[in-house]
């Protein structure tokens, strides 16, 4: 009996000393908490046009985004479409290569007159000019049959 109450004493005296089980995800009591990580605000441009930030906790610059997918019924891919003058650039369907227009600039006042379409800078103009590319993106002041229609095209 004497050999039993000792060694229950000892197995309760083991189990008062042993270290408390921490719910997963916690920090232990004993362990000071991270510091907070600040990281500069600088960007860097990826290949496609688009920009990444710096994220914790490595201050690392976050990846480009993929240079796919490409937009449905496109089949250039980004060197092709740098190979014969054009611009690879990202929009909402995916990626397109976008040509230059070769009469950007010529004054109009109908998209008619372009490879593109007639802008103006101001609504109130009279008379616009060809845009830089056939396809226009973004908020822009088309000109047609003499009038201005602001709009803005994803």
């Amino acid at each position: 009996m004497k050999k039993t109450l000792f060694l229950a004493l000892v197995v309760l005296a083991l189990a008062a000393c042993a270290p408390v089980a921490q719910p997963p995800g916690t920090i232990p009591p004993d362990v000071p908490p991270e510091e907070p990580v600040f990281c500069t605000a600088d960007v860097k441009e990826c290949p496609d046009g688009s920009y990444v930030s710096r994220v914790q906790p490595d201050c690392d610059f976050a990846p480009c985004p993929p240079e796919g997918p490409v937009a449905p019924g496109e089949t250039e891919t980004a060197e092709s479409c740098a190979a014969k003058g054009g611009s690879w650039q990202r929009r909402f369907v995916g990626f397109i290569c976008n040509m230059p227009a070769s009469d950007a600039g010529k004054p109009c006042t109908d998209s008619e007159n372009c490879e593109g379409m007639c802008l103006v800078e101001m609504p109130a103009d009279t008379e616009g000019a060809c845009s830089e590319f056939k396809i226009v993106y973004g908020c822009v002041n088309p000109m047609e049959n003499g009038r201005v229609t602001p709009m803005c095209i994803d």
